[in-house]
């Protein structure tokens, strides 16, 4: 057994069925990255594969393609890395309550000193009240300085 076992394994080394082999080892990776969202672990993986099927298909040695390997998987990371830094939240478009900043509301209740009131903004009603001690009566055009909580802080526009 352990000569049959010698004699496939040197006809896989002597072959291209190594470079098949790794080709289907990043395909089976690509899939699995697209089983589980978020990760981006095993695509890194998956370009590596690749570059040692290159280097299989090359007739390097194995421990060649396993250096492959692990450098193609690092400049992945790498990359990966970089591409979903270049994509930053911090420069992205403010949304939900954050895109509220700096729009201009409808008072649609008065807003006073010691009660909150109304204002309608992009189609919803939200709860307001003054930074400073302002009274705002029903119409008026006001300028949204920032979010607290779940009410808006606003400003004479």
């Amino acid at each position: 057994m352990q000569h049959f076992m010698d004699l496939l394994f040197n006809y896989i080394m002597k072959s291209d069925i190594v470079g098949y082999l790794w080709l289907v080892a990043g395909i089976l990776l690509l899939a699995g990255e697209l089983a589980t969202p978020g990760l981006f672990v095993f695509i890194a993986f998956a370009g590596g594969c690749g570059l040692a099927a290159v280097s299989a298909f090359y007739n390097f040695s194995f421990f060649i393609q396993c250096l492959a390997l692990g450098g193609g998987t690092l400049v992945s990371f790498i990359v990966l890395r970089w591409f979903f830094a270049s994509r930053d939240s911090a420069h992205a478009a403010p949304t939900n309550m954050y895109a509220l900043t700096g729009a201009r509301a409808l008072v649609t209740r008065p807003i006073s000193p010691s009660k909150r009131g109304y204002v309608q903004v992009m189609g919803e009603e939200w709860c307001a009240r003054s930074d400073d001690e302002t009274v705002f009566q029903k119409g008026t055009v006001v300028h949204i300085v920032r979010v607290e909580g779940n009410g808006l802080i606003i400003e004479r526009k």
